[in-house]
């Protein structure tokens, strides 16, 4: 899959995501949801990686899949099963 570019003033080219494991701070909070702020804090916290390419700052998707894997909730099934059956 090719990343198209967004024309910006002249001959300059600006691209959201290299593909396929990065990704704008900007396009990934939008795509996310997570304000820029938190992705900052999560940054600072190293749950998040990022790589900067002159002023851009680009997130490692792979870094916010292991997020995410590190945040899976699982409920035990005895827990689960006795509020499903109520008091």
């Amino acid at each position: 899959m090719e990343q198209q570019p967004d024309q910006t003033q002249g001959d300059s080219v600006e691209f959201d995501a290299i593909e396929p494991d990065l990704m704008k701070l900007a396009k990934f909070s939008a795509s996310t949801g997570i304000p820029p702020s938190t992705v900052y804090d999560l940054l600072a916290r190293d749950e998040l990686e990022a790589v900067k390419i002159g002023r851009a700052t680009f997130i490692r998707m792979e870094s916010y899949a292991r997020m995410l894997d590190r945040q899976r909730w699982k409920p035990k099934r005895a827990a689960a099963a006795s509020k499903l059956a109520g008091p």
